[in-house]
């Protein structure tokens, strides 16, 4: 169960850029080299988008980053070579207030690219369990498998992004850049794509029929990871040249779902897309507790799990009317609580008579089961830059 959020993909564009003409060398080797990069850069980037296949332009990402990080060795051992005052790339942003920033440096260059992949893998992974139109709640095993690992991948890149590559950068930023380089920015989509791949555990666990205690844990975790980044955008937002709205409504409607979806087992167990995101999965969390309290016999918490899961529901509804996809998934997660909510009342009418409680018990404690792997920069150690 995972809602789809391809905002940062298809922001992520940049201009055509020639190394061949910004670094004028003599040597056959590295001019050779230089072709190849500036011929990466291109194709990765004529190939990126949401539209694209997404497993080509990694393949094109990952020729270009080991050149780049060869690069960006070679010029940083030998500053007068640099010549980074004559770099100029130009790259958009979900900065929706401008269409392109200009970046000065190789490392800035890197740092973008080191985010188009990490978003691309994303997408993958979205398209692997069918999420990249919206929210999904089932998929088969192997897609699974997959969608979770590129995810935590994923993750792996953005936690490099923000504990290493961007703090690095600070200094040489001007006021005027990508909301991209900020490391909260990194550690936010990090939290992210963790949700993510929590989001399509939870839902394997259920196709296995996990217990409503279990599902309900795994979906307190997605709401907890989803508000850990809506948190951290909003203790870093003087860092930032901006949220982008989407991202904030996303984040709270995927974690209100969840939630909403652990309250729908009777107790079993803030940007666009952070504000969707945290609902659907506070939602979720509701729903699975309304089950448990049903099984248990308890009608009447279980009725009161699932008009909870109903208020996180309707609290993101006017977000979710944003885009047409995130508007389905929020209507697909009301109609089985409310389908819940019609069978659990009549059954309490004719056979429970219980009264619904005022005041719900506590949550169950959340539980991830998923962590980032680690991301390795590649960089090919031979003399490839000889006349740096």
């Amino acid at each position: 169960m995972v809602l789809g959020y391809e905002e940062i993909l298809s922001c992520l564009t940049t201009k055509p850029f020639s190394y061949e003409k910004a670094f004028k060398v003599s040597d056959s080797l590295t001019l050779e080299t230089l072709r190849e990069l500036d011929s990466w850069r291109a194709a990765a980037h004529h190939n990126q988008g949401p539209s694209s296949s997404p497993s080509a332009t990694l393949s094109m990402i990952d020729n270009y980053l080991p050149l780049l990080e060869n690069l960006v060795l070679k010029t940083e051992a030998n500053e007068k070579q640099a010549q980074e005052k004559k770099l100029a790339f130009e790259w958009s942003s979900l900065d929706s207030s401008r269409r392109c920033f200009t970046l000065t440096s190789l490392q800035q260059e890197r740092a973008m690219t080191l985010l188009l992949k990490a978003a691309t893998m994303q997408h993958q992974a979205m398209q692997a369990v069918g999420a990249d139109a919206g929210w999904t709640a089932s998929t088969d095993a192997a897609s699974a498998v997959q969608a979770i690992e590129m995810l935590k991948r994923s993750a792996g890149v953005f936690a490099f992004l923000a504990s290493e590559a961007l703090p690095a950068l600070l200094e040489t930023l001007t006021p005027e850049r990508p909301c991209e380089l900020a490391p909260a920015m990194a550690e936010a989509m990090e939290c992210i794509a963790l949700a993510q791949a929590q989001g399509v555990a939870a839902a394997r666990a259920a196709e296995r029929q996990g217990s409503d205690n279990l599902l309900a844990a795994l979906h307190k975790g997605a709401w907890s990871l989803y508000r850990k980044a809506s948190k951290t955008l909003k203790e870093n937002v003087q860092h930032l040249n901006c949220v982008p709205p989407r991202l904030t409504i996303y984040l709270a409607l995927a974690s209100a779902l969840h939630q909403a979806t652990t309250c729908r087992q009777p107790p079993a167990g803030d940007g666009i897309y952070l504000a969707l995101a945290s609902a659907l999965h506070q939602a979720t969390t509701c729903r699975y507790l309304a089950q448990e309290a049903h099984e248990q016999k308890e009608c009447g918490l279980a009725l009161a799990w699932l008009s909870q899961a109903k208020q996180y529901v309707g609290s993101a509804q006017d977000a979710a009317s944003q885009l047409p996809a995130w508007s389905r998934a929020m209507q697909d997660v009301l109609s089985e609580i409310e389908n819940l909510s019609i069978k659990y009342d009549k059954e309490n009418n004719v056979v429970y008579f219980q009264l619904i409680p005022k005041e719900l018990p506590m949550l169950p404690e959340e539980r991830v089961i998923v962590s980032p792997i680690k991301y390795e920069p590649v960089c090919l150690h031979q003399n490839l830059f000889a006349e740096f």
